[in-house]
């Protein structure tokens, strides 16, 4: 199952709607930041079956991420894949 970058409700969800993965409404402040187009880098990666180590160093070495977010990401993520 594919993730989507829903943009309108400030989330990542499965396709389907039924899992919502992270919230990104938060990625704005200077703790949490992380830009759109890492954003949609990470669901693409994920789709394309990049592993959650490849997706987190990816993150580690995105200036457009900050750690808080990268870490809520990969949190996300890992429990995702727990429940598939």
């Amino acid at each position: 199952m594919n993730l989507v970058n829903d943009n309108l409700n400030n989330r990542v969800v499965l396709e389907d709607d039924s899992e919502i993965v992270f919230y990104t409404d938060t990625f704005n402040s200077e703790d949490e930041f992380c830009t759109d187009k890492v954003v949609n880098n990470v669901v693409n990666m994920y789709n394309n079956k990049n592993t959650l180590r490849e997706i987190d160093a990816y993150l580690l070495d995105e200036d457009g991420c900050t750690q808080d977010s990268r870490e809520i990401i990969v949190e996300g993520l890992y429990l995702l894949t727990q429940k598939l």
